[in-house]
């Protein structure tokens, strides 16, 4: 089912603002970088008629407007996810995002797993 344009295109026009906003800092919270992450992959979402879920887990230890990263350090980690790995899939694909407390170090830790069992390498 196709969504109609103007959601696709209210969807990018908050992407682009947020990116905008968080490219002239140096760093930015977890919280802003789940948002921006959140409104891009919405907005793969609704222009890849919807062929895949995603999940974003938060460590509950985390506070999440505490910690700075470099802004946009998720989206290309996702947007590779979907241009290589979930465009391929025979089935609803989905992309988990989570950020875990590593308290022995007391740092954040943050990794991207892709349901890929039907990925074949390429010959």
């Amino acid at each position: 089912m196709k969504k109609p344009l103007a959601i696709i295109w209210l969807n990018s026009q908050n992407l682009c603002a947020r990116v905008l906003e968080n490219s002239r800092k140096t760093l930015i919270t977890i919280h802003d970088e789940i948002e921006a992450l959140e409104n891009y992959l919405k907005l793969e979402q609704l222009s890849n008629e919807d062929n895949f879920d995603y999940e974003i887990i938060v460590d509950q230890n985390i506070q999440t407007d505490a910690y700075g990263i470099p802004p946009l350090l998720l989206q290309p980690f996702a947007e590779n996810s979907i241009v290589h790995g979930l465009k391929e899939l025979k089935h609803r694909g989905k992309i988990s995002v989570n950020f875990d407390m590593e308290r022995n170090f007391h740092r954040v830790l943050c990794y991207a797993t892709m349901d890929a069992e039907d990925l074949q390498p390429k010959k």
